[in-house]
């Protein structure tokens, strides 16, 4: 069974997980998780720079960021998925999300059949 963790400086605690997500979240008594969808699909980056955007309009702490939810046009290979991987943690090592090597932030990465993103995208986030 997997135990629950409080990640400083956030307003959740989360389930370890792999190495670049956790398994699931929960706001921590007095907080409440808000999800908010992009309107298109944004590529990583784009995506990354539009919830920061978000969390300071709205006087939040980045790492405040809790779950992503991602689109992929294929599945990756395990060298792809580890550099995939290596840029993501990046930003939330970055945002100060990462302690001790864990990561709080639980993750989704669907590859649509239909209509698929060109490249890894947001579509998602808490």
């Amino acid at each position: 069974m997997s135990t629950i963790h409080n990640s400083p400086g956030t307003d959740y605690a989360y389930l370890r997980g792999g190495p670049a997500f956790s398994w699931g979240v929960i706001a921590l008594p007095g907080y409440e998780i808000v999800r908010a969808r992009f309107s298109r699909l944004l590529p990583l980056h784009e995506g990354f720079d539009a919830i920061a955007a978000h969390l300071r309009q709205r006087k939040r702490p980045l790492t405040a960021l809790c779950a992503a939810e991602l689109r992929s046009p294929q599945p990756f290979t395990l060298g792809g998925f580890g550099h995939f991987n290596a840029q993501y943690v990046d930003v939330l090592r970055r945002w100060g999300l990462v302690h001790d090597e864990r990561i709080p932030v639980a993750r989704s990465n669907v590859c649509p059949l239909y209509d698929p993103p060109e490249q890894p995208s947001f579509h998602a986030f808490c």
